[in-house]
């Protein structure tokens, strides 16, 4: 196994959740010399430094250029991917403890059923220091979304089999001793005053194939780009007159209505500081957002071939044959004429791999950050993405060599762009 996809393995693994995605990114970032900025307090920067902002499950890391700020090329990627959200209150059935959930996202519900879960995210923790945020990762305590029996119900093997949320995707935690629920019993210091905290698979990332081709793992959608993003921002060269951003939003999987999401003012806040630190006017800010330019980064759709109907085939991406650029002519994806123009460009140039992916013409297109991102912005932007198998399932599927690529074509990006 590579290197690279060593590292990978690693960061997916310890990244149940966007929260611990971004405490992860933030180590790396730290770790190649980034300095952690806090959004409360003044910020103090200078020319040709690295740095980075955490804002909940998101996080904006950016390098200044050596000389003056004319532009800036920006990656953006998202740390959340489809799940189920426990609601604050724990049930007994029968002396069996459960927990009623939420649909976060659009997950692929039948591939969690009969998958071992555990419980991940963060609490809200009152201590004797004060309210304190506590991640957890609670992979000794695994539970199960239980299927009913065959013979019972045979609708799963029918047509239009569909499971209720409300009522038949509660996960059974264990047995109930009726003194204290099961999350209360996990903390022994403090009060548990709220949570965030989501199902998540426990089987950790395995490679599949004859030689190890092919990457299965949860959260392939979005960590697969978000860890390039984080490669590609750590080892690019810097700029004189170009600031470089990597961009990881949370709540892409649910529209991006947040304080932290895309569609929040968080970039632009932090895109008008970096200027006013620079002490650029407002017409240099203006100038500079007019000259830069965004890769949206997020997985497509692969080819399936249990599926062909399913594609456009002359559009469909495969896997292993590099990352998709993707288009939309209704504007689901950023990408226009010439911003692909520009990318293939470079792509040529540094000879990465690169696939075209456009949506079956009588299927429903998908979106991600890319057009909430330009709306908000003007900024030139182009959606690409790897292409995965089994998109938003309990386990996804990419090519090895496609993270390689990916990580290329993010270093490129701030290179030669």
């Amino acid at each position: 196994m590579q290197s690279l996809v060593k590292n990978f393995k690693a960061f997916v693994d310890s990244s149940p959740t966007s929260f611990h995605a971004a405490k992860n990114i933030a180590a790396h970032l730290k770790k190649s010399g980034f300095s952690e900025l806090n959004e409360k307090k003044t910020f103090s920067l200078s020319y040709g430094k690295s740095y980075y902002i955490i804002r909940n499950g998101s996080i904006i890391a950016f390098t200044l250029p050596k000389k003056e700020a004319k532009r800036a090329v920006i990656i953006g990627s998202h740390t959340d991917s489809p799940s189920f959200k426990l609601k604050p209150k724990f049930f007994n059935s029968d002396g069996i403890e459960q927990a009623s959930i939420e649909v976060y996202g659009g997950p692929h519900i039948p591939s969690f059923s009969a998958a071992d879960l555990k419980i991940a995210g963060r609490l809200l923790v009152k201590t004797n220091n004060g309210i304190e945020e506590k991640l957890v990762d609670f992979d000794q305590s695994p539970c199960v979304i239980a299927n009913a029996p065959i013979h019972l119900d045979p609708s799963p093997n029918s047509e239009g089999f569909k499971l209720d949320p409300q009522t038949q995707v509660c996960p059974i935690l264990g047995f109930s001793d009726g003194k204290k629920d099961w999350l209360s019993k996990q903390i022994t210091n403090g009060t548990i005053l709220s949570h965030d905290l989501f199902l998540v698979p426990c089987d950790p990332m395995r490679l599949l194939g004859i030689n190890g081709e092919i990457i299965s793992s949860y959260r392939i959608d979005n960590l697969s780009s978000a860890f390039s993003s984080l490669i590609g921002i750590t080892k690019a060269t810097v700029k004189s007159d170009t600031i470089q951003m990597a961009v990881f939003w949370d709540h892409e999987e649910i529209g991006s209505g947040s304080e932290e999401g895309a569609s929040s003012p968080f970039f632009l806040d932090t895109l008008q500081r970096i200027c006013i630190k620079l002490d650029l006017t407002d017409e240099d800010f203006f100038c500079l957002k007019n000259n830069s330019f965004s890769l949206s980064l997020d997985a497509a759709h692969a080819f399936h071939p249990n599926y062909p109907s399913l594609y456009s085939k002359d559009h469909a991406p495969v896997l292993g044959k590099g990352t998709a650029i993707k288009m939309n002519a209704n504007k689901r994806y950023a990408t226009s004429g010439p911003g692909i123009a520009k990318l293939i460009d470079m792509l040529k140039t540094k000879k990465i791999d690169h696939q075209i992916y456009v949506n079956h013409a009588s299927k429903k297109c998908g979106s991600t950050i890319g057009h909430i991102f330009a709306s908000q912005t003007g900024i030139e932007t182009v959606d690409m993405g790897a292409p995965i198998l089994g998109m938003h399932s309990v386990k996804e599927q990419m090519a090895t060599s496609d993270i390689i690529s990916m990580c290329a074509l993010c270093q490129s990006t701030f290179d030669l762009l």
